[in-house]
């Protein structure tokens, strides 16, 4: 019944994961445009002005390039990530949810190392939201009965 579980549990992290990662991507991108913030940066523009976005077009097409990078890149760290959080359901027969958190961080930095991106100075920003991805991912999995209820 485990490799049942960790055969789920490591798809859904590896196809869900990164599409919910490109999800966030595409909402950051105009918020960090806004804000003149990384990777973003303009040193010719003040933060939080208006003037900073583009028009409807060019933003769309900015936020769908963020989306579909995050979607590309994500699935090492994911895959990473299930490991981990199968390595530990193979073993305990459970997965706590800041477990899969940390995994979700773990996972990220090494995929960091291994592919790294132009990130300015929010690395730990993205990896706290990779370690949220996750730990939602092994919620979503409990409340659907592929992951066991922890104690």
């Amino acid at each position: 019944m485990n490799t049942q579980r960790a055969l789920w549990t490591f798809l859904f992290f590896t196809l869900v994961g990164p599409f919910v990662a490109g999800l966030l991507a595409a909402l950051y991108t105009p918020l960090a445009i806004w804000a003149n913030a990384a990777p973003f940066t303009a040193g010719d523009h003040a933060p939080f002005d208006p003037s900073n976005l583009p028009d409807s077009a060019g933003l769309m097409q900015v936020m769908v390039q963020a989306a579909v990078r995050t979607f590309v890149w994500a699935p090492i760290a994911a895959a990473i990530a299930a490991i981990v959080v199968i390595g530990v359901l193979l073993t305990r027969g459970e997965v706590h949810w800041a477990l899969a958190g940390a995994a979700g961080v773990v996972g990220f930095f090494f995929a960091y190392v291994v592919a790294p991106f132009a990130t300015g100075s929010l690395l730990s920003l993205f990896g706290l939201a990779a370690g949220l991805v996750a730990a939602l991912l092994s919620r979503f999995l409990v409340k659907i009965n592929v992951l066991p209820q922890p104690d």
